[in-house]
């Protein structure tokens, strides 16, 4: 994760940014998104507003909403 102003909410388990960010997990897709907010109870990320995921086959999808398990 790369990001600016990452807020860690101590009592529930919350890194969150309203930031622009980048994800790059280990098979090398790339996400873009200009906020989070990961659940570390949950292991739940979601992310609203512009969202662009290239994959490592370079495909490209774009999304204004998304949720998913890490």
């Amino acid at each position: 994760i790369s990001s600016k102003n990452i807020v860690y909410n101590i009592k529930d388990k919350i890194l969150s940014s309203d930031k622009n960010t980048i994800l790059i997990d280990p098979d090398k897709n790339k996400a873009s998104v200009s906020m989070f907010q990961y659940n570390l109870k949950k292991e739940l990320f979601s992310s609203v507003g512009d969202i662009k995921i290239i994959d490592i086959k370079k495909n490209k999808y774009f999304f204004k909403y998304i949720t998913f398990f890490i």
